[in-house]
């Protein structure tokens, strides 16, 4: 009989045991590895800000995001965070009341004050909205707490830099092709119009969920301030990149506008 008892407690306490070891391993596994790297989902707002009172912005902007992210161990609780990710995003702007905007355009091309081909029409742009695809590449501080149960959190602070490498506008206006009707042309390409480089500074905050083996889930939420120009004809040397142009006194005068643009947002990164 007692050495049953004997058996029986044994089993119990290496059961217990095993269990609590196990329990323990997939956290101090996460908490050990140097480098953890997976696939990124984001999405959030665009804030465009602009200098200016002759253009004015059309609603919020928004932003679809997904690719690569890691993060790398520097110390126990402290690392680097960055990866490469492709942003799908949209925003818009229109022209306030003090001006009247045209510009010229041959079939999908919209054309610069330096360009010399002669334009199929001429578009007096009442709203345009911006698409573009970018390569976001985040460099940031990461400052983690150690393991409680399952989760973990942290904070981030750093830069968000993103290059362009397409960008389309939808414009709505009155076309001197059909000047009867309201027209909207789609899918234009307004070349060098947008910076080729765009950077922000900013903060975010988040936790991680080991929520198998080494496998975590991590969500976090982030404010990025934009301080590099949006525009690229925003600077005299480059005027020959505008496109937009007033007829004042019966002269043309190309504008350009000065514009950054912050960000809000939402992610969620599958780490391995």
């Amino acid at each position: 009989m007692k050495i049953s008892t004997i058996i029986i407690s044994s089993g119990l306490l290496i059961s217990h045991f095993s269990f609590s070891q196990n329990s323990e391993v997939p956290s101090t596994r996460v908490e050990s590895k140097k480098i953890q790297a997976g696939l990124t989902l984001a999405s959030g707002m665009l804030f465009t800000n602009f200098e200016t009172s002759h253009v004015e912005k059309d609603g919020l902007g928004s932003f679809f995001g997904l690719g690569f992210g890691a993060n790398i161990s520097l110390m126990k609780n402290i690392g680097i965070y960055s990866g490469l990710e492709f942003h799908f995003e949209r925003f818009g702007y229109k022209p306030t009341n003090v001006f009247d905007f045209n510009y010229d355009y041959n079939d999908k091309e919209i054309l610069r004050k330096g360009d010399e081909d002669v334009p199929q029409g001429t578009m007096e742009m009442q709203s345009r909205r911006q698409n573009t695809v970018a390569v976001n590449i985040p460099i940031m501080l990461i400052f983690r707490t150690d393991m409680i149960g399952y989760f973990r959190y942290f904070g981030k602070f750093g830069l968000r830099n993103s290059i362009l490498m397409r960008q389309r506008v939808t414009d709505t206006g009155v076309s001197s092709e059909n000047p009867a009707v309201t027209t909207k042309l789609e899918g234009m390409r307004a070349k060098n119009d947008l910076f080729f480089m765009r950077s922000s500074a900013g903060i975010a905050a988040g936790a991680e969920w080991n929520f198998a083996s080494s496998t975590s889930l991590s969500f976090e939420a982030g404010f990025y301030y934009g301080f590099s120009p949006v525009f690229s004809g925003f600077g005299k040397s480059d005027r020959n990149n505008s496109s937009l142009y007033v007829i004042d006194e019966g002269t043309t005068v190309y504008r350009s506008f000065k514009a950054n643009q912050s960000v809000f947002e939402i992610k969620a990164i599958l780490l391995f």
